[in-house]
């Protein structure tokens, strides 16, 4: 009875661990963000900083591009201002030099994702996404993003972050190589807490969880029979 009660609370501790775990997930679609909002540049007040809402109950988010050299050029259309990656009069987060965006919500939220593309970068370069909650770091990777000119347009490739709650984000160009390194992004997708698509490794220990309490409930079924 008592290995019975051991697995029983085996399973059950390894469903809890599933459903309430919490890590960094690379965002490469803005479909992995449940329940999100979307959160356009169009209207903004194209000062740096900026403060604005980013559609989530209470939360609104302040913009600081690193980097800038006058002028600061957003609200920004693609077509007019900028060349590439983005569909025609998309509204654009830019700023003439910008090298990195720091964005600070009044808020924590657990999902971010926008597209990204480098302007006069043939090859593309890599965006940096760096995650705070506090003064503590809770997620970094880096992915490469596209670049080029105007023949190169709606190919900007998504770069988000999701799983880990955060209320600081920075969006940081590097150019390993040198070169370009001014970038834009488009709209942004966000998300509340713990909204994002589970990884494999979750769904691993739910199953684990599941077929432990099976073969608990078969034994006793066995046993009483």
């Amino acid at each position: 009875m008592k290995t019975g009660k051991m697995l029983v609370a085996m399973g059950s501790a390894m469903l809890f661990s599933a459903s309430v775990a919490s890590a960094q997930v690379q965002i490469t679609d803005r479909s992995q963000l449940l329940n999100s909002t979307t959160f356009s540049w169009q209207g903004h007040p194209g000062s740096n900083p900026f403060t604005m809402a980013t559609g989530l109950a209470g939360i609104d988010m302040t913009v600081t591009g690193n980097g800038i050299t006058l002028p600061w050029y957003t609200p920004c259309q693609a077509g007019e201002c900028w060349d590439g990656g983005f569909t025609e009069n998309e509204w654009l987060l830019f700023g003439i030099g910008a090298n990195s965006y720091d964005l600070t919500f009044s808020g924590v939220i657990s999902g971010f994702a926008t597209q990204a593309w480098f302007n006069g970068a043939p090859n593309g370069n890599s965006i940096r996404l760096t995650a705070w909650n506090g003064a503590t770091q809770v997620g970094q990777y880096s992915v490469n993003t596209g670049g080029g000119g105007a023949d190169n347009l709606n190919q900007a490739s998504v770069v988000g972050i999701g799983g880990v709650s955060f209320d600081r984000l920075q969006v940081l160009a590097v150019a390993p190589q040198g070169g370009e390194t001014e970038f834009a992004m488009n709209q942004v997708t966000f998300t509340g807490a713990n909204t994002v698509v589970p990884e494999p490794s979750t769904y691993a220990l739910m199953a684990a969880g599941l077929a432990a309490l099976w073969a608990i409930s078969r034994r006793r079924t066995q046993t009483n029979a």
